[in-house]
């Protein structure tokens, strides 16, 4: 005989996980790392190449305008982003140069 037992447990625990707080959720599924900012990488390559070198010259900016541009297609293509966050986002480091 089937129950539909296992569906609502499966149904209240994803209710609990949607209503975890941020830092019990990466806690217990992100090893404690924080996820809450898919742009975090983005901001912290773009900060360590412009202060790791005073006097940065525009090549290696063009590189690591190139490098961000790939995070955002990619995040893009996982669906991680809407087509207009990538826009907005895509913007910002074009206009950033």
């Amino acid at each position: 005989m089937k129950t539909g037992i296992p569906a609502i447990i499966g149904i209240i625990e994803g209710v609990l996980m949607l209503l975890m707080p941020q830092e019990e959720f990466d806690q217990k599924y992100n090893d404690g790392q924080n996820s809450g900012d898919p742009f975090e990488s983005l901001r912290s390559d773009s900060n360590a190449s412009s202060s790791s070198n005073g006097t940065a010259s525009s090549e290696p900016n063009t590189a690591n305008v190139t490098e961000q541009l790939r995070e955002l297609k990619k995040l893009l293509d996982e669906g991680v982003l809407t087509q207009e966050e990538f826009d907005a986002q895509k913007a910002k480091i074009l206009n950033s140069k």
